[in-house]
């Protein structure tokens, strides 16, 4: 173990701790806005860090508030990191058209 400040761009792995935060930053949502405005439209977005299905839900309210048909949607891909979205996977997997698992993000949070 070594101790010291945490720097920009560098995370810490809290097993158990759900982040209670929202899903999407403010960035998240300029940069989803961007992608989901592009023609032809995208086939995948991806979203990191997502515990439950109320994180993917965010994305899809982004959607429909950009009046985006069905056909035009994008898959949704969460990205699997935390022990809460495994314990949330079934919901999730409602919400979702294809997964991603950080393997090693996921290792270190299960241990």
């Amino acid at each position: 173990l070594v101790g010291g400040p945490i720097l920009a761009r560098q995370g810490v792995n809290v097993p158990d701790l759900e982040i209670g935060c929202a899903a999407m930053t403010e960035k998240d949502l300029r940069d989803a806005e961007f992608l989901l405005g592009l023609d032809p439209p995208i086939d995948y977005i991806a979203m990191s860090f997502v515990q439950k299905a109320a994180d993917l839900q965010e994305l899809i309210d982004l959607m429909d508030r950009l009046n985006i048909p069905p056909e035009r949607r994008p898959k949704i891909c969460p990205k699997i990191e935390k022990p809460q979205a495994l314990r949330n996977l079934d919901t999730i997997l409602e919400k979702c058209q294809a997964m991603m698992v950080a393997r090693g993000d996921l290792g270190v949070e299960i241990g």
